[in-house]
Order: C-alpha cells, then sequence, then structure tokens
C-alpha cells in the first residue's frame, strides 16, 4: 500500500511538471499604451519569461514602452491544462504596488495574456515564444 500511494504521488508530480513545462520559455509580444490625455498611442515590447523549478511556476514580465521600463515578478503561478494563471505587482509613485491578475492560454508557440476581470475592456496581447 505503501508503494502504491508513493507511485501515485510521484505520478502526479511528473504530471503537474509537465504541465508547467510547456510554458517554460522566453515570450515576446508588440504591446501599445495609451497616450496621456488623448495623446498618441506609444507601442513598444513586453517580455514574459516563465520557467519552472520544484513544480513551481515562476518568472518575470518587463514592458517597454516609454522611457522607463516597467518590471514585474510573477507571483501565484497555477497551472491547468494550457490554462495559466498568475499575478503581477507594480510599484508606481502615484498608486503605490498595484496587483493585475492575469488569464493566460497556450495554443502552441503562441501565449494569449488577458487582465483578469476587466470585462470588455480587456485588452489580449498574444506573446510569442522565442526560446
Amino acid at each position: 500500500m505503501k508503494r502504491i500511494c508513493t507511485f501515485i504521488l510521484t505520478a502526479l508530480s511528473m504530471v503537474a511538471l509537465a504541465a508547467g513545462a510547456g510554458f517554460d520559455g522566453t515570450w515576446t509580444a508588440e504591446v501599445k499604451a495609451r497616450g496621456k490625455k488623448g495623446g498618441e498611442a506609444k507601442s513598444g515590447t513586453a517580455t514574459l519569461v516563465l520557467k519552472t523549478e520544484q513544480g513551481k511556476l515562476t518568472g518575470s514580465y518587463e514592458a517597454k514602452v516609454t522611457r522607463k521600463p516597467k518590471a514585474a515578478e510573477i507571483q501565484n503561478a497555477k497551472v491547468d491544462g494550457n490554462k495559466l494563471t498568475f499575478d503581477t505587482v507594480l510599484q508606481t509613485k502615484k498608486k503605490g504596488a498595484v496587483t493585475t491578475q492575469w488569464e493566460a492560454t497556450l495554443d502552441g508557440d503562441q501565449l494569449t495574456l488577458t487582465p483578469a476581470g476587466k470585462g470588455k475592456r480587456a485588452a489580449s496581447v498574444t506573446f510569442k515564444r522565442q526560446s
């Protein structure tokens, strides 16, 4: 009985690792930011780096749209098949720490991210795997 339980736990751990490993890599996307007070929108690149370590998905997000790139660590990542959810926390001068919850769907070498709970105003961004 003990061997069966050990086998089942090992098998489940391997499945969890394999599921997270599909998201591993460096992902990039073209992004746009609204202009200030009706100004022209700016475009730039966003980079998402994801890595599975010891069954846990970690990583970072960086957007280079303005002179000051915005960077955040991936937190609370959860993988469910080809779906991924995670949080990013961005430090701002005006609002302090701003947490954004993300939902992502993996389709081959494309990863589509949408801010969770933003309704129709949410803009999805499609990242392409670089490595």
